[in-house]
């Protein structure tokens, strides 16, 4: 698993990688400094409100463009096979695979770190408990996120599989919103609707907190909690369902 892992990460670390953070950290400065520019004595809600917003577009858009070929390139060139006729179990592949991927995203979440608080310590902008947090939840959203794309890599067609998994980050940061409406309205309907979508779904809405960075709401911790562990468990669900589909899955006809 960790051999999986570590080929995986060098594979997509070798392929332009650190120029491909250097330009999108380099474009978050830049779109820092407009926008700073622009605003009326509002330089702490701009940085906080760009560097998270920035932060989870940026790693969404590597998940999807640089992950979405995760399997499927091994796949169609099939050296998949030469993982499979190894002393190794299927499953710790895609553990590999994850791990692997998971590391990347992680160097690079470190690295855009870096360049936050630069640009923080520059403009003498305030590090608040509230937006170290929604940094944190933003990173478990994120690395949740390439599991749902693996597993989805694994049930549905190749060309589906981004539209799938942008569709599962929409719905699983709206679910949440909509299940509040419903209770709020005695709509009876969309309160089983929600319910079940918070089930087969990520609640990355109970976990998503950047709307009250810098205000006088505070994090409702328990809320937090409970939804930080209703995603673990969805992790280890799709990860046990995962690993036994692809253990028993034909790549011949892929």
């Amino acid at each position: 698993m960790f051999t999986v892992a570590k080929y995986t990460f060098l594979e997509v670390f070798r392929n332009h990688f650190l120029w491909t953070i250097f330009a999108i950290n380099i474009i978050f400065i830049l779109i820092l400094l407009l926008f700073n520019s622009l605003s009326l004595n509002e330089t702490n809600r701009i940085f906080y409100d760009i560097s998270l917003g920035y932060v989870e577009l940026s790693h969404i858009g590597i998940l999807l463009f640089l992950g979405n070929n995760l399997l499927s390139r091994e796949i169609e060139q099939r050296t998949l096979y030469l993982l499979f006729v190894r002393p190794i179990p299927r499953y710790k592949i895609l553990l590999g695979k994850f791990f692997g991927f998971a590391g990347i995203l992680s160097f690079s979440f470190f690295v855009q770190l870096l360049f936050i608080i630069c640009s923080f310590l520059v403009f003498k902008v305030d590090f608040l408990g509230t937006f170290i947090i929604s940094l944190a939840t933003i990173f478990v959203t994120i690395q949740t996120l390439l599991a749902v794309l693996l597993f989805l890599s694994i049930v549905i067609p190749q060309s589906l599989v981004i539209f799938a998994t942008i569709a599962v980050y929409i719905v699983g940061n709206t679910t949440y919103s909509l299940l509040d409406y419903a209770l709020q309205n005695n709509n009876i309907i969309l309160e089983y609707i929600s319910k079940f979508f918070l089930v087969i779904f990520p609640n990355f809405g109970g976990v998503n907190i950047k709307n009250i960075v810098d205000t006088p709401i505070q994090i409702n911790f328990q809320s937090l909690g409970f939804s930080l562990t209703g995603i673990f468990i969805y992790l280890i669900v799709i990860g046990i369902l995962g690993s036994f589909i692809f253990s028993k899955k034909n790549f011949d006809n892929v």
